[in-house]
């Protein structure tokens, strides 16, 4: 089966990327087990200069990777090429922290260290809303500590996917640093399971989470798991009404309205309910909708054409703990 990657404002067909087989996840596997074998050994030092590379890249391709961004998932450009610079904002940081962070930590009151080394090839299922952001948060931090990466991108933003593969090998890493797995979900067990694989994460919904994390238990290994959640944005009566109003209209429809951190409940003192609910509304609907490409969009088509026409199913929900990032069925 071919995974295909649609522009979501315009339905055009922007590329076809074939599905990896048995033998081509055996080979990517071992190459990620191969470049660990390499990294792990590489000092501390051309780690930290490999990040400081790739943000500079990220800076350089802003552009370029926010159109990609946008033409595969379709929010406003704006927020992509903003994604990009927060994604070369991280990969410096660690350049410049990653040592300290990586030092020794003595345990209070104990004779003992918490010490960081690393460990293998990390296996990671990523989702498709914040394509280079999410799956670099977890690379980077992966790749300073030493370990390899095999990356299961969600299946629309296969161009993402290729891209960020194609970027760590031009910031200098090495054959195996970053591997991109395209295969479905039902595959993932087999690669949790893989002896060279030696832990799983994963960022989408709940039901992706807990298949995951049984996937991992049953073979004994490591995983983390990122599902997201929905706090409250809270109004009470002593808040500045027009920044509560502005700030809530820009939490809610940041990114396209497609994200974990996007407000979605609204809990606002009585006193306020009505003047709040009226401008929030009021800007809501003044917010330019259209091409994501065009400066000054700030709403663009969803991303997948089953959340237009199921807006209310739980599948088609837009947070990230319901089934939208990840289909793990």
């Amino acid at each position: 089966m071919n995974f295909e990657s649609r522009n979501p404002a315009t339905g055009e067909l922007l590329a076809v990327h074939p599905e990896h087989d048995k033998a081509g996840i055996d080979a990517r596997l071992q190459r990620a087990w191969d470049g660990w074998r390499v990294w792990s050994r590489t000092p501390l030092r051309e780690r930290i200069a490999f990040l400081a590379r790739l943000a500079e890249l990220l800076e350089e391709r802003a552009g370029p990777y926010g159109r990609l961004i946008t033409a595969e998932m379709g929010k406003p450009l704006a927020d992509s090429i903003f994604e990009i610079k927060k994604s070369a904002w991280d990969a410096r940081h660690l350049a410049e922290a990653g040592e300290a962070y990586l030092k020794p930590q003595p345990v209070p009151g104990l004779p003992a260290q918490i010490i960081y080394e690393s460990i293998g090839p990390i296996f990671s299922v990523q989702p498709w809303n914040v394509p280079f952001w999410q799956v670099l948060r977890f690379f980077n931090t992966t790749a300073l500590v030493g370990n390899t990466a095999l990356i299961k991108h969600a299946e629309t933003v296969q161009g993402c996917a290729e891209a960020l593969e194609t970027l760590v090998r031009d910031a200098g890493g090495p054959e195996g640093l970053y591997v991109n797995l395209a295969i479905q979900v039902e595959a993932c067990a087999a690669v949790i399971a893989d002896p060279r694989v030696r832990a799983a994460t994963v960022t989408g919904s709940v039901r992706a989470g807990r298949a995951v994390a049984e996937e991992a238990a049953r073979v004994g290994k490591r995983v983390v798991l990122e599902l997201g959640g929905s706090d409250p944005f809270i109004v009470l009566e002593d808040a500045d009404l027009v920044k509560a109003v502005q700030l809530g209209v820009a939490s809610r429809f940041f990114n396209n309205s497609e994200g974990c951190i996007c407000a979605k409940r609204f809990l606002v003192a009585e006193p306020l309910f009505d003047d709040f609910t009226k401008a929030f509304v009021e800007q809501s609907k003044a917010l330019p909708m259209g091409d994501p490409m065009k400066e000054g969009t700030k709403l663009g088509p969803l991303a997948r054409p089953e959340l237009r026409k199921e807006p209310t199913s739980p599948g088609a929900r837009r947070g990230k703990g319901w089934s939208t990032h990840s289909h793990w069925r």
